[in-house]
């Protein structure tokens, strides 16, 4: 079988059925638009960072779209003390009511590693938000101490 042909392949996997595209070893938990990680739909890479990588995806169900957090990218390297501290955020936030934090839906593992499915909020990444939110007061901060409603 070609490469190609094994990329697109699917197979269930874990008590979940949770169904992914063969891929190569090194990024076999690297999820791709149209992959489904337990009953959500993959729509697409949100970004990245230090924690892990966010995806956009579908709720079938509920037709909802929402936000998965896949702790280390789905690398296989990421430790247990980093897993048990991503479940015990997702634990605490999911005890919160509050219009600043997210509503959490759902807390599993894939292939290893943990997952969070939450609320997906639309209009950019908190570094776009702070830097627009921010930008006004700029203009303050280099100019020789004066601050806002100085005259």
């Amino acid at each position: 079988m070609s490469r190609d042909q094994s990329q697109t392949r699917t197979r269930r996997d874990g008590p979940q059925g949770l169904v992914i595209k063969n891929r190569p070893a090194a990024s076999a938990n690297a999820l791709s638009a149209g992959d489904r990680l337990a009953e959500y739909i993959v729509e697409g890479k949100l970004g990245e960072g230090g924690a892990g990588v966010v995806y956009r995806a579908r709720d079938p169900d509920l037709h909802r779209s929402i936000a998965i957090k896949l702790l280390g990218g789905g690398m296989l390297s990421v430790d247990s003390s980093a897993r048990a501290r991503l479940v015990r955020e997702a634990q605490a936030m999911a005890k919160l009511c509050h219009p600043n934090v997210i509503t959490i839906f759902h807390v599993g593992t894939f292939r290893h590693c943990v997952f969070i499915a939450m609320e997906y909020v639309s209009g950019g990444t908190l570094r776009t938000g702070l830097a627009r939110s921010l930008a006004p007061y700029q203009r303050y901060s280099t100019s020789g101490g004066k601050q806002p409603g100085d005259s």
